[in-house]
């Protein structure tokens, strides 16, 4: 449990904006730091790795009877969260609040940010692109 929480509650820190590490001081956050070794690959090969952990952090404590929260750099994590609640047996709903929608498809996007797919995804759009092996 980290300190100045309320009992039951557990913040796990995912220091990465997508596959990239950001500087220990870009995410000041008590918590436990998911850390993983990003493989040579495409974008979505290295999340896939980085996001098993997440979720391996998430339903672990889960499981633990925690509630856990989050912490990222960007909204991606958002599928991992999602997962590790299912490894654990949940059955998750998500209340999405942002700037922006995250919607968007490879296909809609105008700047081919992933961060704006974040929520599409979450949803079941480019399956092709993330395995479900995670749950």
């Amino acid at each position: 449990m980290t300190a100045g929480y309320p009992a039951g509650v557990t913040t796990i820190r995912v220091p990465y904006h997508q596959d990239e590490r950001l500087a220990e001081e870009d995410l000041a956050a008590d918590g436990v730091t998911v850390e993983a070794v990003l493989p040579a690959g495409t974008v979505w090969q290295r999340l896939e790795v980085l996001y098993d952990a997440v979720a391996a952090a998430v339903a672990e404590r889960a499981r633990a009877g925690a509630v856990p929260t989050v912490v990222s750099g960007d909204c991606l994590v958002a599928l991992a969260t999602i997962a590790g609640v299912q490894r654990a047996g949940g059955d998750p709903g998500v209340v999405w609040f942002d700037a922006h929608g995250d919607v968007h498809t490879l296909r809609t996007s105008t700047s081919g940010y992933l961060g704006g797919l974040a929520l599409r995804l979450a949803l079941g759009a480019h399956d092709e692109l993330l395995t479900t092996r995670w749950c």
